[in-house]
């Protein structure tokens, strides 16, 4: 189960790497290995919640975009940055099974945001492990708080975090 949330870091991290530098117009288009080419573009209908998306395929070794809409686009990375959040989470947490215990803090204003939330009240103690599935499946912004401020407890600064690693991944359009 807890290799879900990697796979999904990997589908999403790797979509941002295939798309980030070329030029649409023309027929074949080289994305570091990966191929957009028009003749092979499968055009279908996907019912998604969002109209910014790419779907790669991987045949052997010619890998290629099925399908793409927005992709260039410049937006506000929303789920991106909970799947960034729990990478860096990931990335600096020696035992998933870690208490942390809930400040006002990291729940001052998410209600007066509308933000989607676990459900997490001032005091509360959980463990690393249940706030990354707080963090992921709910979005909840207050496991978020709780878990970058585990980071920044041991002396890190979050976002820079969060922007080395995009960098290092390849994903050189996105800031956080």
């Amino acid at each position: 189960v807890l290799m879900i949330p990697f796979l999904f870091i990997g589908i999403v991290f790797g979509t941002f790497y295939y798309i980030s530098n070329y030029v649409i117009d023309k027929e074949i288009i080289f994305i570091d290995d990966c191929v957009y080419d028009k003749e092979r573009y499968i055009e279908f209908s996907l019912d998604l919640n969002s109209e910014y998306y790419l779907l790669s395929r991987n045949k052997s070794s010619d890998n290629y975009i099925v399908y793409a809409s927005g992709e260039r686009e410049r937006i506000y990375p929303a789920s991106l940055t909970k799947l960034m959040t729990m990478y860096v989470v990931l990335n600096h947490s020696d035992d998933l099974n870690e208490m942390l215990k809930v400040s006002y803090k990291d729940l001052d204003g998410l209600i007066e945001a509308n933000a989607s939330v676990l459900g997490l009240g001032v005091g509360d103690t959980i463990s690393i492990k249940n706030a990354l599935y707080g963090l992921i499946l709910p979005s909840g912004a207050d496991c978020a708080n709780l878990l970058r401020r585990h980071v920044e407890s041991q002396g890190y600064n979050f976002i820079t975090l969060m922007n080395d690693y995009a960098k290092e991944l390849g994903m050189y359009d996105t800031h956080f």
